[in-house]
């Protein structure tokens, strides 16, 4: 909101300036004797001329004074002391309506009273100026106090009454959890494993040292994985202790079979496809085991003793497949 200078004069003792706020004309005197001084509102009309206010019907033993503070202009009313008494919102003054209840002069229209104290509160301090607390503003912080303090009670008293359901429902939850039937699982080894069974997150709920059972749901009950709830006390967290993978079934448990030793016979040196080639030789016994223990990875070796003509066999394992290579004489 802008201030706009229409008119300057003089008149007895006194400067005189007309300005306009908006739709608000403002008549304001200053005295010569203080010719660096404020220029000081005495009363203010529309733009049609209508009166809106003047400081004489504030009866007020001080100065009424102009103050533009963050883009808004106020007329506030101050005693001798720099003490603010009342603050008046000069965009209010076209809304505002006199009216009178008894002998008491009542305002309408404008701001309502605890902005307008608020505003005389915010003001002061930055005038670093003190206040007046009236008998009504009194009345009216008291009763706002009041209502807050009935409002957080309230609050209070709900947010209690939430705690206490959520903990009533949490304690259903974790009694309908105890009352199923214990099932029984099995870990890799075949070990039983009992405990109740539960999904998700529910075991989180469920006392320290309670045995559980996951499950993938609560009608097949595929068991998942079993372990005793663990409760930190200090910290409160709960953790699984004694985690296992466990199954529906016992799974056989498959002995060991002893690897067999297969031993080799010699070592020779022959020439195959132009390249000399060490390879083992072993006998037909151990070759047969050799083969049962696996060994199909393309590996050449040779099969028992030498022909009559001084050669050996040689063959590829390869697959499910045994490959003659050729007979070849050692180099």
């Amino acid at each position: 909101m802008k201030k706009e200078i229409l008119n300057t004069g003089e008149i007895h003792n006194h400067y005189t300036q007309i300005i306009r706020i908006g739709a608000v004309i403002i008549n304001t005197l200053k005295s010569k004797k203080m010719p660096n001084g404020d220029f000081l509102p005495t009363n203010a009309t529309d733009l049609q001329g209508k009166h809106l206010w003047d400081f004489r019907s504030e009866e007020f033993n001080g100065f009424g004074k102009l103050l533009e503070f963050k883009g808004e202009y106020y007329i506030y009313l101050e005693d001798r002391q720099r003490v603010i008494h009342k603050v008046i919102p000069v965009a209010d003054l076209p809304k505002l309506q006199r009216v009178m209840l008894g002998d008491q002069a009542l305002t309408l229209g404008g701001r309502d009273a605890y902005e307008l104290y608020t505003l005389k509160v915010t003001i002061a301090e930055f005038l670093c100026a003190t206040f007046v607390v009236t008998e009504q503003e009194h009345n009216l912080i008291s009763a706002m106090a009041k209502i807050h303090q009935e409002e957080l009670e309230k609050e209070r008293l709900q947010k209690q009454e939430e705690r206490e359901a959520n903990e009533r429902a949490k304690n259903q939850r974790i009694a309908n959890i105890m009352a199923r039937e214990k099932i029984t699982a099995y870990t890799e080894d075949g070990k039983k494993r009992f405990g109740l069974p539960v999904i998700n997150s529910e075991w989180e709920m469920l006392p320290d040292n309670t045995a559980v059972v996951v499950v993938n749901n609560l009608e097949e009950k595929i068991p998942v994985e079993a372990f005793f709830v663990k409760k930190t006390s200090n910290s409160g967290r709960t953790s699984k202790g004694y985690l296992v993978k466990v199954f529906a079934e016992k799974i056989a448990v498959q002995k060991n079979t002893p690897t067999p030793n297969i031993k080799a016979s010699r070592v020779i040196r022959v020439l195959i496809d132009g390249r000399l080639t060490s390879v083992v030789n072993f006998s037909k016994e151990n070759f047969d085991l050799l083969r049962k223990t696996g060994l199909n990875s393309g590996t050449m070796v040779s099969i028992g003793e030498p022909n009559a003509n001084g050669k050996y066999t040689v063959v590829q394992l390869k697959g499910n497949e045994c490959l003659t290579v050729g007979e070849f004489a050692t180099i």
